[in-house]
């Protein structure tokens, strides 16, 4: 594919070189009759010929390279002219744009609103704001474009993973779903990091032709990291204090012992009575349960102008070229509790736990679509529509340990909770994806180089992993310090779902 694409690149600049050679020396555009008018009565001697001409019907033309307009500053005295003891070039009286100074102008010193190159003179220039054909033709080769982004992506979906019971629910009932009079939801089973994103996006071209005919392009952007964090703790070793709840983690059994599965819940916290085995004691506890998302794209494109009216002043181009996205995001979760015997029959035992879900997207694809600008004097509105097709290879990652602590001693062991020996792995697939993207700026130009920009970009992929979507609460306990027997539960499954992000974004363009 990177040889055919060579070619296909090697074929366009030979064809657009011999059409400039076949064209070279031939005369510009008429000249327009309002031109010479305006001429006339400035000029006591012919003056040098203007390198180019605006056309006069030029309906999906292009302009091919043509030298930079003679500075003012070499032309003869007569005509507009440099006032003695001034900075500005002046030109007739009456001129409504007579006086304009050399910040009007751009690093050769022509004049942008009025005078010699303006709408007085006789060419639409480079800093004539309002006039398409005076943008093509202005020789400026590079372009650079940063943008502070205000963003929203797809929120991650959670299974519950948290649930509470007020203190004297039977321990058989604590914290097991649904929810209900002795069973409250704390976290989990909705959507997290769903809130605005701060970021940034660079970017950047170069001209391979005047005129702005064929380019290249690329651009970068990324979003801060999007997080979202839970804890939650109670202590009843010194009595039930307002706000104490019983604290569990809720998990649906399939233990092969039972009579039938039925929901469950591992308790972490849970007043005096708390049976462990069959010693009674009192249960402190908390857990902490933390989440990620990160985005970031980069592209390279090639730009080649298609279509282009001067008339109303609108040009379009083709691109296209190489796409790269990536999403990642993970859900880390960390509990603990430690049991007080009542009565001094065992020892006091810590236990923790901890359970890591990773998904990770990244998507490498061909990318094509359109760029369309309107002018409208200072104001310029792009849009731009394209899509990606390649491969997105999906990565997860579950990881999870436990440890036992009692009389100083630890001992660890494999797998937390919902993280076991039947899930614990790295898991990676390759899939078909699609990424449209449309944006749309609204651009003002500050100075002949300088614009500010502000628009709207909405993005979308149809094949995504979620770290959410990895977490199996289906829970087969045999497996938990002993040999699994019965169903291989918690189980990893790749699952597809769509994702999408948005925002806004302002920032400023550089052109030279």
């Amino acid at each position: 594919m990177t040889v055919r694409f060579v070619a296909r690149l090697a074929i366009a600049i030979a064809t657009l070189v011999s059409s400039a050679i076949l064209c070279w020396g031939q005369s510009p555009c008429a000249q327009s009759p309002t031109v010479t008018a305006a001429l006339e009565p400035r000029t006591v001697r012919p003056m040098p010929k203007p390198s180019f001409s605006p056309p006069q019907s030029v309906e999906g033309a292009w302009v091919s390279d043509q030298e930079p307009v003679e500075s003012p500053r070499q032309l003869p005295n007569t005509g507009p002219h440099r006032a003695p003891d001034s900075g500005a070039w002046t030109t007739d009286a009456g001129d409504p744009n007579a006086g304009a100074s050399d910040e009007d102008c751009d690093d050769d010193g022509l004049l942008g609103r009025g005078g010699l190159l303006g709408r007085g003179g006789f060419l639409a220039h480079r800093c004539h704001f309002n006039d398409l054909w005076a943008d093509v033709q202005s020789h400026r080769r590079i372009w650079v474009q940063a943008d502070y982004l205000s963003w929203w992506a797809k929120g991650n979906q959670l299974p519950a993973l948290v649930t509470s019971s007020p203190p004297g629910t039977p321990q058989a009932q604590a914290g097991v779903l649904p929810e209900s009079a002795t069973t409250a939801l704390l976290f989990g089973n909705e959507r997290v990091d769903l809130n605005q994103r701060n970021g940034g996006r660079i970017n950047f071209g170069y001209w391979l032709i005047d005129g702005e005919f064929l380019g290249v392009e690329g651009q970068y952007f990324a979003l801060q990291q999007q997080n979202s964090l839970f804890s939650a703790s109670s202590t009843f070793s010194d009595g039930i204090q307002p706000g104490d709840q019983i604290l569990a983690r809720p998990f649906f059994n399939v233990d092969p012992n039972l009579v039938s599965p039925l929901q469950d819940a591992a308790i972490l916290a849970f007043p005096g009575g708390f049976l462990l085995g069959n010693t009674p004691g009192v249960l402190d506890g908390g857990v902490n349960i933390h989440t990620a998302s990160n985005v970031q794209s980069a592209s390279a494109l090639l730009r080649r102008l298609i279509w282009i009216d001067f008339t109303s002043q609108r040009r379009l181009d083709l691109i296209g070229g190489y796409r790269f996205f990536r999403t990642d995001d993970n859900v880390t979760i960390n509990d603990n509790s430690t049991f007080t015997p009542s009565g001094g029959v065992i020892p006091p035992a810590t236990f923790t736990s901890q359970d890591s879900f990773t998904a990770r997207n990244q998507f490498h694809g061909g990318e094509f679509g359109l760029k369309g600008q309107s002018y409208y004097g200072r104001l310029s509105l792009e849009l731009i529509a394209k899509i990606a097709f390649g491969n997105n290879r999906q990565s997860v990652l579950i990881n999870g340990s436990n440890s036992t602590t009692t009389l100083g001693s630890t001992t660890t062991g494999v797998g937390g909770l919902l993280t076991q020996p039947s899930n614990i792995g790295l898991y990676q697939r390759d899939v078909f994806a699609v990424l449209p993207e449309a944006n749309a700026n609204l651009r003002f130009d500050l100075t002949c180089n300088l614009r500010a920009t502000i628009g709207y970009t909405f993005l979308y992929m149809n094949h995504v992993q979620r770290s959410g979507e990895a977490i199996d609460t289906t829970l087969n306990p045999t497996q938990i310090g002993g040999t699994l027997t019965g169903e291989s539960r918690p189980a990893f499954v790749f699952h597809d779902t769509g994702f999408w992000a948005h925002g806004a974004n302002a920032g400023v363009e550089y052109r030279w």
